[in-house]
């Protein structure tokens, strides 16, 4: 069921309330909390901060599929390993006019995929060949393709293949929206695996 989290203490709520009963502030989230995984956390005070630019970066994290969690006062926690890409969250929504357009006037450049998400395509695409009809997996894959989409070729990936990985995410995501047959789905998360599989 989706939840929705106070900024100030943390609490988590049912998805149609609005304002925390404590703190008397509005509700943001929609996703997950970070995982326990034992990794290193990186937390980001964020008390200064209104809440509709809260749930802005709540609606952000959540496209880019990077796990996080609230702590009191507006902390955001989140993965070490995430963190780069936060920073990149953070001033787009924070500063978005200064990154509207790059310095000599042409649209800003597209930002490096972090390694760690081709690594997440493999395993979401390895996963869905093996069980194309689990509702799961094939979010797995939507929320792991949308993580790479639009993004440049993380370092040491040539643009050609680059491309080639994008396109099958892309057309792996149109069988699933499309209700194309498990077999189909199989083979096309095979594809993408096999594509994958030099790099990870």
């Amino acid at each position: 069921m989706t939840t929705r989290f106070c900024p100030d203490c943390g609490a988590e709520y049912l998805a149609d309330v609005d304002e925390c009963a404590d703190c008397l502030v509005p509700l943001v989230g929609g996703t997950a909390a970070a995982d326990s995984d034992g990794g290193d956390e990186v937390v980001y005070e964020l008390d200064d901060w209104e809440p509709e630019l809260l749930e802005e970066l709540a609606q952000a994290l959540a496209r880019n599929a990077i796990p996080y969690s609230w702590e009191d006062n507006r902390n955001l926690v989140v993965r070490e390993r995430d963190s780069d890409r936060v920073d990149d969250l953070l001033d787009e929504i924070e500063y978005p006019d200064e990154l509207d357009e790059s310095e000599d006037g042409d649209e800003a450049p597209a930002d490096e995929v972090p390694y760690e998400r081709m690594s997440d395509l493999y395993v979401a695409a390895d996963r869905l060949m093996h069980a194309p009809d689990d509702v799961a997996v094939a979010g797995e894959l939507e929320l792991a393709a949308l993580a790479v989409e639009g993004g440049q070729a993380p370092f040491g990936v040539a643009p050609e293949e680059w491309a080639r990985i994008t396109e099958l995410a892309a057309g792996l995501r149109a069988d699933l929206a499309g209700g194309a047959d498990a077999d189909v789905v199989a083979l096309d998360a095979r594809t993408l695996r096999d594509v994958l599989r030099r790099f990870v």
